[in-house]
């Protein structure tokens, strides 16, 4: 089920009209009946219906398929850490990066 419709749910159950929904989120009736027909709030607005609702309408709710997919990526392995390294190093050891590296800290 997607954030509109727990949200929707939500509303119903607890009797709150659109109007005192805005209210309590700090936005219009008419950004909560925009979320209610196609819409969706900005992440900072899920976040606060999640915590309004008391996770009935968890922020995690509102994210679209597309923007889960944009997300897939492997997980941090302790092996990338030691890539990154080992290319740090060379880098280092290469007196011409070195020079680069020694100019761009001096800048800072």
């Amino acid at each position: 089920m997607q954030g509109r419709e727990l949200f929707a749910g939500f509303l119903e159950k607890n009797g709150i009209s659109p109007a005192e929904a805005g209210r309590r989120l700090g936005v219009t009736r008419v950004a909560v009946y925009r979320w209610l027909d196609d819409g969706r709030p900005g992440q900072p607005l899920r976040i606060a219906i999640d915590n309004w609702t008391r996770g009935e309408v968890p922020a995690a709710s509102w994210v679209t398929d597309r923007e889960l997919d944009r997300c897939a990526v492997a997980p941090f392995d302790a092996t990338d850490a030691i890539d990154i390294q080992a290319a740090d190093d060379h880098r280092a050891s290469d007196p011409e990066e070195r020079m680069w590296i020694d100019l761009g800290e001096a800048g800072a």
